[in-house]
């Protein structure tokens, strides 16, 4: 009499599915996108509108005012799915969790360098911050009034040697933004 022996039998590893996620003025997330993927995504991108909720809590009119703010747009189901371009790492835990590797296409586009010069000195604190924003696609440079954020950031500016978009919330800031910029360059 003879005896079988049963042996187990290795599965191949299941190889996790793909996705494009091209880099330019958006994020694109192109190919199949899994369901359960373009439903995380949405849901992570879509925010309740503060000024909805502030209307809601005075009591005021809500009739034009959107309940929730989208940050996608979704080129019907299943197709491209362009999200906030800062949002890159957000987007990649994201996919993470939901167990798919992303394949990257980067089309950022860099212009000519420009030459500035700096006529400026940072203390060693600005120094290292602008070391560290250089150091990452995209840096913040948190700081207390006073402590030179708009030196260190036309600074920073300088260093990349790219063309710049500086946009503030005030005229006053923005006037003063661009005198310390004519005593920097």
């Amino acid at each position: 009499m003879s005896t079988l022996l049963s042996l187990p039998v290795k599965e191949p590893p299941v190889e996790k599915p793909a996705a494009l996620l091209v880099i330019g003025p958006m994020l694109e997330l192109r190919g199949a996108i899994p369901e359960e993927l373009r439903r995380a995504l949405m849901r992570y991108f879509t925010v309740a509108n503060p000024l909805y909720t502030d209307a809601v809590e005075h009591g005021r009119q809500t009739r034009d005012i959107e309940e929730v703010l989208r940050f996608y747009t979704a080129a019907g189901p299943g197709g491209t799915l362009r999200l906030p371009r800062g949002a890159t790492r957000d987007v990649q835990r994201i996919c993470e969790a939901c167990g798919i590797r992303l394949a990257w296409e980067d089309h950022t586009q860099v212009a000519a360098p420009v030459a500035f010069s700096e006529h400026v000195t940072l203390s060693a604190v600005q120094e290292r911050a602008v070391t560290q924003a250089l150091a990452r696609r995209y840096g913040v440079i948190e700081a207390p009034p006073g402590a030179g954020k708009t030196i260190m950031g036309l600074v920073t500016i300088a260093r990349r040697g790219q063309p710049a978009v500086w946009v503030t919330h005030m005229t006053l800031v923005f006037a003063h933004s661009m005198a310390a910029r004519e005593r920097l360059w």
